[in-house]
């Protein structure tokens, strides 16, 4: 299951911690990266027999990164931390390296501002602003007393864990997303992180190419969902900046279970963003 990042240029430009990572290996050394908490995730946009990473055992925030100089190819390589951070990397080869250690930092979080922003506005609860308080429940009521059809989607399962998006609503610049999660099982089931990105929809058959996918940001309309019980239904409504996607473009949830693996996973596309409902 790919985890990797994706948005729209325009989105990239407008936030400025929004960096791609350069990274080199060489054949008969090997590069470390040293990020600044525990490593949880990491996904590596190639996978052959010329280029490997992995965690170390002992330090778990020390990633080590392998290739063969048979490997020519540019590829890209994503990283989660345990404050949810994410990295996103380019990696290529070199016969030398200028450098064999990398200290990785949190400002080179591709989502740093917008974790920051989160905690500064936790800590500005007390000053709230009141009338957008109210606008926030007032969509938030809207769209789950909303009684019409539900868009077409994928259906994600996994260990008796369902993922469904329900629907999507604008308004003016912003999409709110609607998801449904339930889990069926006898176990709890606790939320590692969410994550939306945009990818390539190739075609089965054809050759695959490496590109590299970037993080859509997006917020959390009322309390951030951290775990299911057993036997509850859940609705998540998310909300992001308005977007349209190419043809050969698609968009992606995931919801990573800690410390688990019923990891679910939809995707949608152009149709279902442009059939998105109205709100009033």
């Amino acid at each position: 299951m790919k985890l990797i990042l994706s948005i729209l240029l325009l989105q990239i430009t407008l936030s400025s911690s929004a960096q791609l990572i350069n990274i080199q290996g060489t054949n008969n050394k090997t590069t470390s990266l040293i990020f600044p908490s525990n490593i949880l995730h990491v996904d590596l946009g190639m996978q052959n027999d010329y280029i490997g990473v992995n965690v170390d055992q002992s330090v778990s925030n020390l990633l080590k990164l392998r290739m063969s100089s048979d490997f020519k190819e540019v590829t890209n390589m994503l990283v989660v931390t345990q404050e949810s951070y994410v990295y996103s990397f380019e990696i290529s080869y070199s016969d030398s390296l200028a450098s064999y250690v990398h200290i990785i930092k949190t400002e080179d979080a591709i989502n740093n501002q917008q974790h920051e922003d989160t905690i500064n506005n936790s800590s500005r609860d007390t000053i709230k602003d009141k009338s957008k308080f109210h606008i926030d429940n007032e969509i938030i009521n809207w769209i789950e007393n909303y009684d019409g059809s539900t868009i077409r989607s994928e259906l994600a399962k996994e260990g008796k864990m369902t993922l469904i998006m329900k629907n999507i609503f604008v308004k003016g610049d912003d999409l709110y997303i609607q998801l449904g999660v339930n889990n069926n099982s006898n176990l709890k089931y606790v939320i590692d992180f969410y994550n939306l990105f945009m990818k390539s929809d190739l075609k089965k058959g054809l050759t695959t190419t490496t590109s590299q996918d970037i993080q859509i940001p997006f917020n959390f309309c009322n309390e951030k969902t951290t775990e299911i019980m057993a036997g509850e239904n859940k609705s998540i409504i998310i909300h992001l900046q308005k977007l349209t996607l190419e043809d050969d473009k698609v968009a992606c949830i995931e919801i990573y279970e800690k410390q688990g693996g019923r990891h679910l996973k939809i995707k949608f596309g152009n149709n279902e963003i442009l059939s998105a409902g109205k709100l009033q």
